[in-house]
């Protein structure tokens, strides 16, 4: 939606001379170019509720091609003003809307898919733990985009990732106790002290491991003693 911010210009984007158009367009792209990397690090906190990227991210699209065709736009819109709200009304907003509409289907109508697994282990997440419980969770996953994706239905910010390559073996004893649940999804081996609270009814490919587990954080202690249960 970069295009949008020459809307206050109005008519007048006509009237600017090539250089000012030039300095527009540099400006955007630069502005572009140091935002997105901090928007990708940064996703759960930031686009939590915009529906658009949430979608985009969890599809597996990368925003850069979102980044590409709005600098297109902005560029197409400075240059040839006389058409360019056009073509933003009748061409590009619902290119735009079709694929928030297919990403979105995509994800929420196909829990067999990878990016399924992952939505569906983080909103079963979102909607049986407290808020408390949500504090610091951590998704171990063995792909960066679906793990971000998880994070992004969680819509907690203080969630944190870990992707490891498939078909590792982690420890979660290793991980702080401010971590009080773990989100595993795909084919991660977990040891150490844990609960499993819910696990997906669907196995791996060529696995007898489920999809995803949800697993309460503890201790043998703790376990032995009957506090986590």
């Amino acid at each position: 939606f970069l295009p949008l911010t020459l809307l206050p210009l109005g008519n007048h984007i006509a009237k600017l001379n090539n250089l000012a158009k030039w300095l527009i367009l540099v400006g955007s792209v630069a502005w572009v170019s140091v935002a997105l990397p901090n928007m990708t690090q940064y996703v759960p906190a930031l686009f939590t509720d915009s529906p658009l990227i949430a979608s985009a991210i969890k599809s597996g699209i990368p925003l850069v091609i979102f980044a590409v065709l709005g600098i297109g736009m902005l560029a197409y819109w400075l240059f040839k003003p006389e058409v360019g709200s056009q073509v933003w009304l009748y061409g590009f907003a619902p290119l735009i809307i079709l694929i928030y509409a297919i990403s979105s289907y995509a994800n929420m109508t196909v829990p067999s898919s990878i990016v399924g697994q992952y939505t569906q282990s983080s909103r079963y997440a979102h909607d049986h733990l407290s808020a408390d419980d949500k504090k610091n969770i951590m998704i171990i996953g063995t792909v960066q985009q679906t793990t971000q994706a998880a994070q992004l239905w969680l819509d907690e910010p203080t969630s944190q990732k870990m992707v490891l390559a498939e078909g590792s073996t982690f420890d979660i004893n290793t991980l702080p106790e401010s971590v009080k649940y773990i989100v595993r999804v795909g084919a991660v081996n977990l040891t150490g002290d844990g609960i499993v609270v819910q696990q997906s009814a669907t196995k791996l490919a060529n696995s007898d491991m489920p999809s995803w587990l949800l697993i309460k954080n503890s201790t043998a202690e703790r376990i032995k003693a009957g506090l986590d249960k």
